[in-house]
């Protein structure tokens, strides 16, 4: 946590760079897509959408639950969403544009709505995304392609219509939903550089322009600040439970699917009717189990919000695991196609990924319990 204006000037230096590369990183990545159906280097004609379905996502939540914050600042899609801000205030001036000057959630609006509902909008925008990966985001470099554009351009143009974060990064993006969760109890903080117009006195982690009524980077820098046992309490909104509730059955479907995928084939509207019918079902049987859990501890609890929050890490913590159990093994294999080298070779940090990733979720646990 940078404490003063030298450490957050070297943080915001250090986040800078980090954003460089991560943008880097995304222009290659669509560079491939556009222009290779398999990678020219490697072995076993692996797809550029591989590398990122298999390789690149992979590394976003073990980030998130260790320090959520950073992600917050090198994302490319927040980078372009900043871009749009700045374009924004360029257009109708850093006065008129001023969040101090411009916040009023009580006028009706796009912003009012996105302030109460735009969680519900990344939800949905979410579960529309993974369970088409089975039929056509898999398998389809172009559509990969296509969406990733489609993001980007997105990322950019709330941006442009809204300040700072209200338009995309605390509210409609993918990604978001999933922050929610495994933001519950980070283990470290790095200053939110994006939405700092200026280097404060003290306590920069907690700059904030009051874009939005729900920032996932206050409720970061204060689940950061403060420890267990001064009472910090985990208080997700409805829709951010209900997902917890439900992610899971999200998380066993898509895993089922996949793998069922290897040897049939899903394509055209059975294949997508197929797809999303199971990622319903499993996610309707997972709330249902995690609800009737709650209750049944609820009412049997003197403190019903401390034990809903650890119902919460729980669930949190078995998700992350059911993510890189399935994960791993994918990503053994990928590794050594691009290596070059045998899979049994890799087969022993296939087995120490996955013992970490148990350790970890333990050790977060035991940190947030």
């Amino acid at each position: 946590m940078q404490n003063s204006k030298a450490g957050f000037r070297l943080w915001s230096s250090i986040a800078g760079v980090l954003r460089f590369v991560a943008f880097l990183v995304l222009l290659a990545l669509l560079y491939l897509l556009a222009n290779f159906e398999t990678l020219p280097f490697g072995a076993g004609g692996i797809t550029p959408r591989t590398v990122f379905w298999k390789l690149i996502v992979p590394l976003v939540p073990v980030i998130l639950l260790i320090v959520p914050s950073v992600w917050r600042n090198i994302c490319p899609l927040a980078t372009l969403n900043h871009w749009g801000h700045l374009l924004r205030t360029r257009i109708y001036g850093k006065e008129r544009d001023s969040a101090r000057r411009g916040l009023n959630l009580s006028k009706p609006g796009i912003r009012l709505w996105l302030s109460r509902y735009g969680t519900h909008a990344a939800v949905l925008v979410l579960v529309s995304i993974v369970p088409a990966r089975i039929f056509l985001f898999n398998t389809d470099t172009h559509a990969l392609l296509t969406l990733l554009l489609a993001l980007m351009a997105a990322a950019f143009l709330m941006g442009l219509a809204l300040p700072l974060k209200s338009g995309w990064c605390s509210s409609i993006c993918p990604v978001y939903p999933v922050e929610n969760l495994y933001a519950i109890s980070p283990f470290l903080y790095a200053d939110n550089t994006l939405c700092a117009g200026k280097v404060p006195a003290s306590k920069p982690q907690m700059l904030c322009n009051g874009c939005t009524r729900h920032c996932l980077d206050l409720k970061i820098g204060a689940a950061a600040e403060k420890s267990r046992r001064t009472g910090v309490r985990w208080r997700p909104r409805r829709v951010v439970r209900a997902f917890i509730n439900s992610f899971p059955g999200f998380l066993i479907a898509y895993g089922l699917l996949d793998s069922y995928s290897a040897t049939v084939r899903f394509s055209g509207f059975s294949g997508a009717f197929a797809s999303y019918a199971v990622f319903a079902i499993a996610m309707f049987v997972s709330f249902s189990i995690s609800s009737l859990t709650r209750r049944f501890f609820n009412k049997n609890s003197s403190n019903p919000l401390a034990t809903g929050k650890l119902i919460d890490l729980v669930l949190v913590a078995a998700s992350f695991n059911l993510y890189y159990w399935m994960a791993i093994p994918s990503f053994i294999r990928l590794a050594a196609a691009l290596c070059s080298a045998p899979e049994s070779a890799l087969t022993p940090v296939g087995v120490l990924l996955m013992a970490g990733v148990a350790f970890l979720s333990i050790a977060w646990l035991r940190r947030a319990w």
